[in-house]
């Protein structure tokens, strides 16, 4: 997809993952289904695959400063985050992540409420029912909408 990133967080404590983890990711991601794939990572100097961009964050920082250190290197609209203990055992559902860039899409008011709204919190999808509605999770508070889909 042009505008959405794959974006893996890891530190090298937990390298001794790596090696199933990018290889559930080969495995059951399309090669080119992501505009760009990142890692974000502390000072390491490990060989990554090839495609990926590496961002490297101070391993004495907190999550938030190192997260928002190297997001500001990650151009596209959308992101698939996930960490390098998140093995996948099947093929990840590219149709839902289409889709869900595509409802963003069509609904600006969503997206900007979600901009406005979601500044410093975790965010996720959850789909419901017919694929017209979801919740929005932010930690605790959980916000349920319906969208109009054109």
């Amino acid at each position: 997809m042009n505008n959405v990133s794959l974006i893996i967080n890891t530190v090298t404590k937990n390298k001794d993952l790596w090696p199933m983890f990018f290889g559930q990711i080969e495995k059951h991601i399309p090669q080119n289904f992501f505009h760009e794939k990142h890692i974000f990572v502390n000072d390491c100097n490990e060989a990554f695959p090839d495609d990926y961009k590496i961002s490297y964050f101070e391993s004495d920082a907190v999550y938030q400063e190192q997260f928002t250190s190297c997001i500001q290197n990650v151009a596209d609209e959308y992101c698939i985050y996930i960490s390098e203990d998140y093995i996948l055992y099947n093929d990840m559902r590219c149709d839902l992540v289409e889709k869900y860039v595509d409802i963003l899409n069509k609904n600006k008011d969503l997206k900007e409420w979600l901009n406005r709204t979601t500044k410093g919190n975790k965010v996720e999808f959850n789909p419901r029912v017919n694929g017209k509605e979801f919740d929005v999770e932010f930690g605790n508070f959980i916000k349920h909408i319906s969208i109009k889909q054109a």
